[in-house]
Parts: structure tokens; sequence; C-alpha cells
């Protein structure tokens, strides 16, 4: 007997949220969440990068910054690369590239002797801190937004100058300019901030550059203690400017500010 005109009571499976989608590949490797969080830098933090893995997130895609943390860690384990990347939503870059390469060595001349110093570059990059000029600010809601810009200048330190940041060869470090008064008298117009990009986890607490939402800012960023999602509170120094939280998904942390050369 024929069933033309049947009703097709197939159903097809509800379609996987970015964050099942990420914790499918995470299994893959056969890592923790706790072992995956302390890979990438978030050191007992392992909350922080499980909230991506949970319901709660409810973004569609996930913020490129942390598939990049994550891409030697998952692809090492096995994991298709391109899988990785279209969690958020872009094709895999060519290759993974360091903000501050090392540009090799250099003698420097002493009486009777010759001593080789390592020398690295930190790119001073076109923005000023509490301005949008020089780039798109809006790429730092995809979480490109330190790529997404170019230096003005570049900055020749000595390595080993560099790694006393906390940043293996100097790599990471970048230099910007501070306009407005916000974070006055720490950080006054006009003082140049070295940031370490590769720290963005507010644990312990301080100053901080983010994007809040029309252009890059300095404020002291501190960790709400066990919320969820993780949420953490942003304070200027002025207290004209008042206080505000965010989701640490939401609050688009570019770095820990490290030190700064302030004008007389």
């Amino acid at each position: 007997m024929d069933n033309i005109g049947a009703v097709d009571r197939l159903t097809s499976a509800p379609m996987k949220t970015v964050g099942q989608r990420l914790k499918s590949l995470r299994e893959q490797t056969g890592l923790s969440i706790r072992a995956v969080a302390e890979a990438i830098g978030f050191g007992d933090k392992h909350t922080s990068y499980g909230y991506y893995e949970t319901a709660a997130y409810k973004k569609t895609e996930l913020p490129v910054d942390l598939i990049r943390k994550l891409d030697p860690v998952f692809v090492n384990k096995g994991v298709n690369r391109k899988a990785l990347w279209n969690l958020a939503g872009v094709e895999p870059p060519a290759k993974i590239v360091d903000v501050a390469p090392i540009i090799g060595a250099r003698i420097i001349p002493n009486p009777g002797r010759h001593t080789i110093v390592k020398v690295v570059i930190i790119p001073e990059l076109q923005i000023r801190l509490g301005g949008a000029n020089g780039g798109d600010v809006r790429s730092f809601e995809r979480g490109d937004g330190l790529s997404s810009l170019e230096s003005r200048v570049d900055w020749q330190v000595p390595g080993d100058w560099a790694e006393s940041f906390n940043s293996p060869d100097g790599r990471d470090l970048i230099v910007f300019t501070v306009v407005g008064n916000s974070m006055s008298p720490d950080f006054p117009p006009g003082t140049k901030v070295l940031v370490n990009a590769a720290d963005r986890v507010p644990s312990p607490p301080g100053p901080f550059v983010v994007y809040d939402g029309m252009s890059v800012v300095i404020k002291l960023v501190n960790y709400v203690p066990f919320s969820e999602p993780p949420t953490v509170r942003l304070t200027s120094r002025d207290p004209a400017y008042p206080p505000y939280e965010r989701t640490l998904d939401e609050a688009y942390i570019q770095g820990r500010v490290v030190g700064h050369w302030a004008r007389d």
C-alpha cells in the first residue's frame, strides 16, 4: 500500500549551542575544564572558562581572543582547527602572530670585550586611551581589537627588561597614550602606559585597558567574588565617573597596565 500523502513524522535533533560545541571539542582533547583553564592562563579560575560551556552563555559565537588562546591547546590534542575557529564565526588565521616579536640580538661593545644583548620590539599602537582614533574600536567586541590596530612607532628595549613584566621574551607588551582625566592622578593625560595584553584576568585586581562600548580606556577592574556568570566591577579614579559592572565576557578587557611614563 502506498504511503503517498502520509505525514512525515521524522524530527531533526535540536541544533547545538556554541557552548555545547565547545564542550564537545574539549572532550575530544581528553582535558578537564580545570586543565584547559590553567593551560590558557586562567589559573585556578576554571569557572571563568567553564562559563563558556554552559547555557548561561547566550551569544551565538565565542570571543576571538578565547579561541586564539585555545588554539595551541586544542589543536595539539587533535581538534580540527577550522572547527575550533568556526566557534567564533571566523576562518583560522594562516598563523598565530605574536604582538611583540623578538628582533634578535645586538652586540654592545664594551672595553676589551663584547656583550650580546637580546632586543625586543614593543609596538606603540595607533589608538589613544580614551579616544577612538586610529582603529576600528568595534572590533574589540569581537575580541580581536589589538590585532586590528597598527603600530605607529616601535620601542626597542632589552629583552631582560621586558621579561621582568611577566611576558616571556617581552611578547604581548604594548604601549598606549592616555587622553582624558578619568584616571587622574594615577594616569593623567599624556601618560604612556605599558600593557601586558596576555594578562586579562583581574585577579589580583588592578588597572586594565578595556573597551567600554565607545572607546578604549583604563579602568580599575575588580572581580566580584563567587559571581555567576563571572562579573567584574570597573571604576575610575575621578569620582565624577560612576563605576559599573559587566560580565567578564562583556568587559572587553584588553590587558593589564604594568608600567607608565608620565610627563613632568
